[in-house]
């Protein structure tokens, strides 16, 4: 675990930090970049982008039910934590990732764990 403790120049704590790495893995090159450009849509907002990805990448494209209204969703899901600013004290992450998994059911997009 790392955890970083930020200070002010009055030395009264800014910020703590804590890591947990307790569940660790190494990823290959092609995972690697696949997080990367997935991680990047998501981050610059273009949830479309991301659900797209999701898609191209899914290991059963052809059983895909809805590919458009899938990317929409995941457009609209985006743009909700855009909203916040992904400020952690505002998004709920596990929400978020239960609405992900929520639509890659229902879509039948299977992920990478």
């Amino acid at each position: 675990m790392l955890v970083r403790i930020g200070t002010r120049s009055d030395h009264a704590p800014l910020q703590i930090i804590f890591i947990d790495a307790g569940l660790v893995t190494e990823l290959n090159e092609g995972d690697r970049m696949n997080f990367i450009e997935l991680f990047s849509a998501v981050a610059i907002g273009n949830g479309r982008r991301a659900g797209e990805l999701m898609i191209e990448r899914s290991r059963g494209k052809k059983h895909v039910v809805d590919a458009e209204g899938f990317t929409a969703r995941m457009a609209a899901l985006v743009a909700q934590v855009q909203v916040s600013a992904f400020r952690l004290d505002i998004v709920d992450v596990g929400k978020v990732l239960e609405e992900v998994m929520s639509l890659v059911r229902v879509h039948h997009i299977k992920i990478e764990t």
